[in-house]
């Protein structure tokens, strides 16, 4: 099980909203500050999940250059960074890919297929996860503020050579209230598609909820609002 600590970054700040609603934060940081305590743990975190959530909302990058510097001191350590939030073109996604990031695309896979095969084959499929991210039964995009039936997902993926997913319950996301994943969706991601890489957020509180989502096959969790709350060093000393 992989602990991911991530940094969600608007308008300059790090920062941690409840069920990704615009105006409901409740930690603002200097994103460098945040990453200056997750690198007291360089030993055991190995990758950090970031959102630039001004990038999903206006469907470009937006905080690219504070990403950059995080990714960049990250490399010293030997962290990998995936960073989602915004893209949604191929020169955007190459400009994360050519800096040595992984990347989190999201509306672009259910609104352009084309595209999204360009950046799998310029990208590689090992550098990409496909973000699933669940509202009320829903698959939410665009910065979470538009909504798809989630029924043709898998049949949809099958399109493309999909090895990562990202799976995020955004009912309970920034809530501390316990994950809850789309436990039908999920198996029938894994029993249609080759998945490598299976992580989940939302909800999570404690080491508890880790085990708990261990049993149905993810071997990733991203840490958010438990990492300000918690601690990190709850969830690593787990490992």
């Amino acid at each position: 099980m992989v602990i991911i600590p991530s940094i969600d970054i608007s308008r300059g700040l790090a920062v941690k909203r409840i069920r990704g609603v615009e105006g409901s934060e409740i930690v603002k940081e200097d994103p460098m500050k945040v990453l200056e305590n997750i690198l007291k743990f360089s030993d055991k975190v190995k990758r950090i999940h970031i959102v630039d959530l001004d990038g999903a909302k206006f469907g470009k990058p937006i905080n690219f250059e504070t990403i950059i510097k995080i990714v960049n001191i990250c490399r010293e350590y030997g962290i990998r960074v995936e960073v989602g939030g915004g893209i949604r073109k191929l020169e955007d996604a190459l400009k994360y890919v050519e800096n040595d990031c992984d990347i989190v695309l999201g509306s672009i896979v259910f609104k352009d297929l084309n595209e999204t095969k360009k950046i799998f084959s310029k990208c590689g499929k090992d550098r990409i996860f496909i973000s699933i991210d669940v509202k009320g039964g829903r698959l939410a995009i665009s910065g979470w503020l538009e909504v798809l039936d989630v029924r043709n997902v898998v049949e949809y993926l099958s399109n493309l050579d999909v090895e990562n997913i990202i799976h995020t319950s955004i009912d309970v996301e920034g809530t501390m209230t316990g994950p809850k994943p789309y436990i039908e969706l999920i198996n029938e991601l894994k029993s249609r598609l080759s998945i490598k890489n299976l992580f989940y957020a939302g909800g999570v509180r404690d080491v508890e909820d880790v085990k708990f989502l261990l049993k149905f096959g993810f071997n990733g969790v991203i840490i958010g609002m438990a990492m300000y709350n918690k601690g990190l060093e709850h969830f690593l000393n787990y490992l």
